[in-house]
């Protein structure tokens, strides 16, 4: 189990993080590139703690689940593009099951719902790289960039931006950025961006240009991606109707990027004025991803919301917030530390007046202060690494009645899992939304009562 060395594997069940998990001479090793069930000749790649890493260089014996590959599986993130999509989905589940009975002590009754999404074209927000003057994403484990077009993640008028800005670069002498985000309305009618420069300058003739590259309403920079965002050209930020989200019946036509007008509308903004209010987000802010599945998380998790007010924690830029106040709240907090963020949650929080208030303050520090006192519901969609502990802490001492938790992450989801069930609380729903598709990844929402 030495780089280099290759070994015939059977692989037996997936892992998080999109590898399969297979036994040489009863030493585990995880391989890219596989099927469960399949029997695959792979080639060690690296050797870390004790487990070996490997990719699939010959399939034996293939699943019935294997499909040609449409893409470099390495880039953007395209682990499980080899498999067929229905069976992505019930691996998903697998790997969900799995982490509830190991890391959270949790052994389901019957195996989640996993909502699946249309392949492609789903994706609203990428971050690229531009390095001797080409654009793109990263190749798994590289610095080298390969086209985000091949993924076909992104809606094609984003694609063909993203060639506007090579070519722009090239024409400006700028060969090299450390990255550029882009981000897409639902409706792909508009888009923004944000440029993380590094230690270089770039010539502002460049993000003039870039402005004005068709749909584009605006660029943001910073030097690195901890900074403050400056405007750089235009407003740097796209937005859609809150009634797009919030409404039941919403939805996006999964043949392309086009909006398809919601089934039911959401109550008017009591201050909104003449037209509709809208969610608004910058390049650099966080947002969901999916433009097809978003509607269907934000109505998870209003149809769980409990009776009395809601806190929203780590609310970035108000999109189960704000969504809780169109739906009728009328007592909802909204907590978000980030300014990026934070500037959008302002703008989306003010047609909806007294019945969202916003809150510019770490988690952390809000739940130590007590502040969670006579909270109904609290929402909670933290990052990769889960809630701290300081936050689980607040949160059981402050023994809300109800909470909706939001993962990204199955592991530290399980985690916080067997925390709060230890101190009384009862897991009422547990249902996932694959908002990646041909990627590991999934988002889990997580109801505590």
């Amino acid at each position: 189990m030495t780089p280099g060395h290759r070994h015939r594997v059977l692989l037996e069940r997936m892992v998080q993080g999109g590898r399969v998990l297979g036994r040489v001479d009863g030493e585990v090793v995880l391989v890219a590139g596989g099927i469960p069930g399949e029997t695959v000749l792979v080639q060690v790649s690296d050797v870390r703690r004790g487990v070996a890493l490997a990719d699939v260089v010959d399939v034996l014996e293939a699943s019935s689940d294997r499909r040609d590959v449409f893409a470099d599986l390495a880039c953007g993130g395209l682990a499980l593009g080899h498999i067929a999509y229905p069976r992505q989905v019930a691996l998903k589940q697998d790997v969900l099951v799995d982490a509830f009975r190991r890391i959270g002590r949790v052994t389901l009754a019957a195996p989640p719902t996993v909502v699946s999404s249309p392949e492609e074209r789903y994706r609203m927000r990428a971050r690229v790289h531009l390095r001797g003057g080409r654009l793109g994403a990263f190749r798994e484990r590289t610095h080298e960039v390969c086209s985000m077009a091949l993924t076909r993640q992104l809606s094609e008028a984003s694609d063909e931006l993203l060639d506007r800005i090579e070519r722009e670069a090239a024409r400006h002498g700028v060969a090299d950025v450390e990255a550029i985000e882009i981000t897409e309305n639902a409706a792909a009618t508009e888009r923004a961006l944000h440029l993380e420069t590094g230690v270089r300058e770039v010539p502002a003739a460049w993000l003039a240009a870039l402005a004005g590259l068709p749909g584009v309403r605006g660029v943001s920079r910073a030097h690195r991606r901890e900074d403050r965002a400056r405007v750089a050209a235009g407003e740097p930020w796209v937005s859609d109707p809150v009634a797009s989200f919030a409404a039941s019946g919403a939805s996006f036509a999964p043949a392309g990027a086009s909006f398809a007008p919601p089934g039911a509308s959401s109550p008017e903004a009591p201050d909104a004025g003449a037209g509709p209010a809208m969610l608004r987000r910058q390049a650099h802010a966080f947002f969901q991803a999916n433009r097809y599945l978003t509607p269907s998380l934000v109505a998870c998790v209003l149809g769980r919301l409990g009776g009395g007010p809601v806190v929203d924690l780590y609310a970035g830029v108000g999109l189960f917030a704000v969504c809780a106040a169109a739906a009728g709240r009328d007592e909802v907090v909204a907590v978000e530390r980030d300014e990026t963020s934070g500037a959008d949650l302002e703008a989306n929080a003010r047609p909806w007046g007294e019945r969202l208030r916003v809150v510019h303050e770490t988690v952390e520090s809000f739940v130590g202060r007590g502040r969670l006192a006579g909270a109904g519901t609290l929402i909670v969609d933290p990052p990769r690494t889960g809630m701290s502990r300081a936050v689980v802490d607040g949160i059981l001492a402050a023994r809300v009645p109800a909470l909706v938790y939001v993962s990204c992450d199955t592991a530290t989801l399980a985690r916080d899992t067997a925390r709060l069930l230890g101190v009384g609380y009862r897991l009422a729903h547990l249902e996932a939304f694959d908002l990646f598709p041909n990627t590991p990844h999934i988002e889990t929402v997580a109801v505590f009562a």
